[in-house]
């Protein structure tokens, strides 16, 4: 079968660092909340629907790409039972009100985000959830990034920016953890990532929001969007 980028690039020690975070947030989302019905948008070969299904969560997995739905067809039914399927997050191929939560990790950025927040909205039940994460165009790494990278679709927006959307849009922010803070790239092994982890953890840097370089936003449907929006 075919070799998945991500999947290859997550089992970096950095990569692994991302994956660890942004899973122990979603568990922390779901321990809370009463959540049955689960759209995972740009799921890859199932990083995060295979853990969200085993907590008996209904999964509907979409992505455009083939090769990382083959390889979440194949874990398919060993490790979990998700429905996959095929479409473009730019028009989510669902009826309204279908889920009680939407779960998009690093995608947003790559996506139109008053358009793509707006179509979460309506396939979303009243009082659903979106959990996304986005790139600060407001902290140090946007910096580097403009200068190291090709790819401009990274860190567009600011924290404030895309609070204003949400609201715009119909939904409350109800949590935001800031993350990434890491001075490596995904495919870095450095030794000294697990140190950089060990003091996002103690200054409490999850707390700094606003400045920080990556965000893991919990934001609730609270209303149904404005047509004029």
């Amino acid at each position: 079968m075919e070799d998945y980028y991500w999947d290859i690039i997550n089992k970096t020690k950095m990569g692994g660092y991302l994956t660890r975070k942004e899973r122990e947030l979603i568990d922390s989302f779901i321990e809370d909340n009463i959540i049955t019905t689960c759209l995972d948008v740009a799921c890859g070969s199932g990083r995060f629907s295979i853990p969200i299904s085993q907590h008996g969560i209904n999964v509907v997995a979409i992505d455009y790409d083939f090769v990382p739905l083959r390889k979440l067809k194949a874990k398919n039914g060993s490790e979990a039972s998700v429905q996959i399927c095929r479409g473009d997050a730019n028009m989510l191929p669902f009826k309204k009100s279908s889920f009680d939560c939407i779960v998009s990790i690093e995608a947003f950025d790559y996506l139109d985000a008053k358009n793509y927040l707006k179509q979460c909205n309506e396939l979303l039940k009243i009082n659903g959830y979106l959990i996304f994460t986005s790139a600060n165009n407001n902290s140090y790494k946007k910096f580097f990034h403009q200068i190291l990278y090709k790819q401009k679709t990274f860190y567009r927006y600011n924290f404030h920016d895309i609070v204003f959307i949400l609201e715009k849009v119909g939904f409350k922010v109800e949590k935001c953890t800031g993350y990434n803070w890491i001075p490596f790239k995904r495919n870095s092994n450095s030794i000294l990532i697990g140190f950089f982890e060990f003091l996002e953890k103690i200054l409490l840097l999850g707390h700094f929001s606003t400045i920080s370089p990556w965000v893991f936003f919990v934001a609730k449907k609270i209303e149904e969007p404005d047509e004029k929006c």
